[in-house]
């Protein structure tokens, strides 16, 4: 790759970054479709962008959205000809895809809910319990 690619790829990557996951802007730290790992790929060939995308889900209702605010920023760089995204369906997006940024900031908000909602979780970050508790108020008779 010579370094007018380079540069450009830079360019391409700088504004996948400022792609939203739509289900991470329900809450009050929404990701990037980078740090989530949603991006597999980015391939450059004179001026003609293509870009893999891996949902969390290929029956996720927001690949189009995902898929036009993709081909929107990356259009709008001049050296950017077509832009073009493609849903990868051979594999499966795991969350070990995502930056550690990016899982801690999900583990945090969890957390935060979980707490927030005096709630224990089944899943502990380690092992599945069938032991759920969800602390509700009560009421004297």
């Amino acid at each position: 790759m010579n370094s007018d690619s380079s540069a450009l790829e830079a360019q391409v990557r700088e504004q996948l970054d400022d792609v939203l996951d739509p289900c991470s802007t329900f809450t009050e730290k929404p990701q990037s479709i980078v740090d989530l790992g949603l991006v597999d790929g980015v391939s450059i060939d004179d001026g003609d962008v293509t870009v893999d995308l891996l949902p969390t889900n290929q029956l996720c209702t927001y690949i189009p959205h995902m898929s036009e605010d993709i081909e929107r920023r990356v259009g709008t760089i001049p050296e950017v000809n077509a832009v073009t995204v493609e849903t990868v369906a051979d594999k499966v997006w795991t969350q070990d895809r995502m930056t550690d940024a990016a899982y801690e900031e999900r583990e945090e908000h969890f957390r935060e809910r979980i707490e927030a909602n005096d709630l224990t979780p089944a899943y502990d970050g380690a092992e599945w319990s069938d032991d759920v508790t969800i602390e509700t108020g009560t009421t004297d008779d």
